[in-house]
């Protein structure tokens, strides 16, 4: 028996069909249009630029317009990504709400964390201000804190539940610093100072300051006033004031909710 040295099926350009057409990349009749691009060895959905220009400086590839095959030489494309406008699917005659936003309980907790971050701001500029002459470096990171504490009050007042975990990130830097300040661990605490030898504070306008007794008090006041907004953060953070919910709009309108979204109107019947 005779056989080809290639077998007994003859030899064809094309091996076998592409497994997975879906993965080919298409080109849309518009040249403007989305088309699969290549770059750092990937393919996503984009819009080329044009403009990029592919250099190989062998004569046999003279206006070639595809990259070369050594991937460490090759460029990045320019790749622009179509932007998608966000779209809300609202049933018709319904509306979405923060259901969560409405109970007292989560009212209560907003309200505590907005007081304690106030009442924080207060006691760091009496004891920045009592205590300027005594205070050890960093002085206006005090100021930049009562700021940041009053950014993230305005805020979490309007229901940013995202930073209730920043406030108590800042929260306990500044319990380890008041615990530190209030009972000496790192030197003379606000009480040592009380004895003999020691100056008195002055003021940051150049007056007399408070007393010794007073600034350690208010230093140590300031740890459980942190520790506060510590848990009050986090039970805020757990109570979902994200949670949204699609209601009929009489509802809605029942609860006195703020509506987010609201679907088409329902045709009047004829």
């Amino acid at each position: 028996m005779m056989m080809r040295a290639e077998g007994f099926e003859p030899p064809r350009a094309h091996a076998h069909r592409h497994l997975k057409p879906a993965c080919l990349p298409f080109h849309h009749a518009r040249g403007d249009g989305p088309e699969i691009v290549r770059h750092a060895g990937r393919e996503c959905l984009g819009r080329a630029d044009r403009s990029v220009a592919w250099a190989d400086p062998s004569p046999r590839a003279h206006g070639r317009a595809c990259p070369p095959r050594n991937r460490r030489t090759q460029p990045f494309q320019n790749v622009r990504s179509a932007t998608v406008a966000q779209v809300r699917n609202v049933r018709p005659g319904y509306a979405v709400i923060h259901p969560n936003r409405d109970k007292a309980i989560c009212k209560l907790t907003k309200l505590v964390v907005v007081a304690i971050l106030l009442a924080s701001v207060v006691l760091m500029l009496v004891l920045t201000i009592g205590g300027w002459s005594k205070l050890q470096g960093m002085k206006p990171v005090n100021f930049i804190w009562c700021a940041l504490y009053i950014v993230v009050a305005f805020y979490i007042s309007r229901w940013a539940r995202g930073l209730l975990p920043i406030a108590a990130a800042l929260a306990i830097l500044l319990l380890i610093i008041a615990v530190i300040a209030a009972f000496g661990l790192d030197g003379t605490s606000w009480f040592d100072r009380n004895h003999h030898g020691f100056g008195a504070a002055q003021s940051l306008f150049g007056g007399q300051g408070l007393g010794t007794n007073v600034l350690g008090t208010i230093t140590v006041v300031l740890i459980p006033v942190e520790v506060a907004l510590i848990v009050m953060t986090m039970i805020g953070f757990a109570q979902g004031w994200n949670v949204e919910m699609e209601v009929p709009e009489d509802e809605a309108r029942r609860r006195g909710s703020k509506t987010i979204a609201r679907g088409p109107e329902v045709p009047a019947p004829a």
